[in-house]
């Protein structure tokens, strides 16, 4: 079995998330592992390009949730 350097990457990028997490207290370390496995692509910059994607979507929907729940305090369907 020939381990190739996409898998060693994607070790990398899974070891420095794990650090970074534990370094900030996050509770739940496992989340920031899986988003650097979807975030991994063939090259170094179409995973840069992904990785910012992901983080322009999860802060844009939180900005959008965050309204929602401050129209309708309560309220599951906008919430979520």
């Amino acid at each position: 079995m020939k381990i190739g350097l996409r898998t060693i990457k994607t070790g990398i990028a899974v070891t420095v998330s794990l650090v970074i997490s534990n370094m900030l207290r996050i509770e739940s370390p496992f989340f920031a592992a899986i988003a650097a496995i979807i975030a991994m692509q063939p090259t170094v910059s179409d995973s840069w390009k992904t990785g910012v994607n992901r983080i322009l979507g999860t802060v844009i929907g939180a900005i959008v949730g965050a309204i929602f729940v401050a129209l309708s305090p309560g309220n599951p369907l906008l919430g979520g």
